[in-house]
């Protein structure tokens, strides 16, 4: 079995992953503030976990060094202030969020990698959304397209800009120093205890509160379920192809947001209700879809859960939860 660091892991797929990897009977150490997402049971039950040491801080504020003399096998650096709510509101604490916790792990790790067979980060399909509005990728898109953002004045692109700079870090440190890397660009990964920034949840929300919104009906979206993400996610950190490579993670199966609205209100029993539909906000893009070449080839096509199975299990658990 092999030693595990996952920062952010009380956040919606480090929950998820740790989850995963204790499963597998691995020894892990996670790090997690609790910005975001509150401590509930279940984040207590994993803190309780014989395989589990829970550092309770912001990355920010700790000693990286004495914690990586443990030399890991696999880091899983996740930790960051997400939610399209925040990037809007919050930029400069989304954008500290990504950039100082990676180079502060980073510059731990130059002198503490004996052991480590992958630096995993998670990065987003953000980094390219605006080059696909400005025709300069094509959809689906590649790992191979033009990275970047379109108004640099627009808080939006916070989390995009951040996860460009923290790319480019992991990329001179594995360049410079030989840590062995892997960065995964998650696309619209949904699912239970993802909080409330982002449409599914806000959408089942707002619905909970007959309030019917959605915004930017007709763009459309790949959305992946939790336990895919998961699975792609481990499976990628694992096999020889994928060291020192950028890897699309998701579903290439588009839906328009509207259709996923009507969706969420088929499973909460409000099928029919009338649907207010207002522009999206400043920024947001019309279609987002991978290129899953590169991941198939590495790591095969896998499961795919279907968005009504996902979407069903998501709005169970919302409707038992209170965010």
């Amino acid at each position: 079995m092999s030693k595990v660091l996952i920062t952010g892991a009380g956040g919606f797929i480090g929950f998820h992953l740790t989850k995963s990897l204790i499963e597998e009977g691995h020894d892990i150490v996670c790090i997690d503030n609790f910005y975001r997402i509150p401590k509930d049971n279940d984040i207590q039950n994993l803190q309780n976990h014989e395989k589990v040491k829970w550092i309770e801080a912001s990355i920010q504020d700790l000693d990286l060094e004495v914690i990586l003399k443990d030399n890991f096998d696999y880091i899983y650096h996740l930790a960051t202030i997400n939610g399209t709510d925040n990037f809007y509101e919050k930029p400069f604490a989304v954008l500290e969020s990504v950039v100082v916790p990676t180079l502060n792990i980073l510059n731990a790790l130059i002198y503490n990698q004996k052991n480590l067979k992958r630096f995993f980060l998670a990065s987003t399909s953000e980094v390219y959304a605006s080059m696909t509005e400005l025709n300069l990728s094509t959809i689906p898109t590649s790992e191979n397209t033009i990275v970047g953002i379109d108004d640099i004045k627009n808080s939006r692109w916070s989390y995009a800009s951040g996860k460009i700079c923290a790319e480019s870090a992991v990329i001179g440190a594995g360049k410079q120093f030989g840590i062995p890397w892997t960065i995964g660009r998650y696309h619209n990964v949904y699912g239970p205890r993802m909080g409330d920034k982002h449409f599914i949840p806000d959408f089942i929300n707002r619905s909970k509160r007959n309030e019917f919104m959605i915004y930017g009906p007709n763009q459309s979206r790949c959305f992946t379920f939790y336990k895919d993400a998961i699975d792609q996610t481990v499976s990628l950190t694992r096999v020889a192809g994928s060291l020192n490579q950028i890897v699309n993670i998701g579903t290439d199966i588009e839906h328009k947001v509207k259709d996923v609205a009507a969706l969420i209100l088929k499973k909460m029993g409000l099928q029919g209700k009338v649907v207010s539909e207002f522009p999206s906000k400043s920024g947001s893009v019309n279609r987002r879809v991978p290129d899953l070449n590169k991941n198939i080839s590495l790591i095969g096509l896998g499961k795919h859960t279907s968005l009504e199975v996902g979407i069903e299990e998501t709005v169970s658990w919302y409707l038992s939860h209170t965010y």
